[in-house]
């Protein structure tokens, strides 16, 4: 009868618990009017018109909408730091990716060499794209350098797989997205 009552209060505790968390639930202890959506801010909308012959400006307007600070930056310098951050931590995800199918007992041989070289590639990309920050204080025109340097980093994954003929489609199209990342941070550092 005890382990009755203990099962009991425990379907009960699990049923209130989802009851209260539920979107339902969460929508109607809401309050009647709707947050208005915060649009991007001057500096990114100018960022993002005067940029868009290289880099696409709906891509550079979510990549900015996606980090709540980007409405409050102030300037160019302000957009640089949160790309880099965006885009390490778009790269350190897909180096993850990277790693874990070059632990991968599935992982075929050949595949390995382009694998260290991507690896090899992003975390290079990411220790030059952390030292754009530090140029920001101590050498600003070096900002622009260090982001070209990450970005030939990256382009040693795509080389990789270009010359190794193995279709990697997973790993080509994570590239392609780390890399117009890259190419966005780029950009914003030769105006800095």
């Amino acid at each position: 009868m005890a382990n009755f009552k203990c099962e009991f209060l425990g379907l009960t505790t699990l049923i209130s618990f989802l009851l209260l968390t539920s979107p339902a639930f969460a929508q109607e202890a809401k309050p009647a009017a709707k947050l208005a959506e915060v649009g991007p801010s001057k500096t990114v909308t100018s960022f993002c018109n005067q940029r868009r012959t290289t880099t696409d400006r709906a891509f550079c307007i979510r990549v900015f909408k996606s980090n709540p600070i980007s409405s409050s930056a102030p300037d160019n310098i302000a957009l640089l730091k949160i790309a880099i951050d965006l885009t390490v931590g778009n790269s350190r995800k897909t180096l993850d990716f990277i790693q874990t199918l070059s632990n991968s007992k599935d992982t075929k041989a050949p595949l390995m060499p382009v694998l260290q070289e991507c690896i090899s590639g992003f975390e290079n990309s990411i220790k030059q794209l952390e030292l754009i920050t530090q140029d920001l204080e101590d050498d600003p025109p070096m900002a622009s350098y260090d982001a070209r340097m990450a970005n030939e980093q990256l382009d040693r994954c795509q080389d990789s797989l270009k010359t190794s003929k193995i279709p990697q489609n997973q790993i080509t199209s994570r590239y392609k997205i780390a890399a117009a990342y890259g190419k966005l941070v780029e950009e914003i550092s030769v105006t800095v």
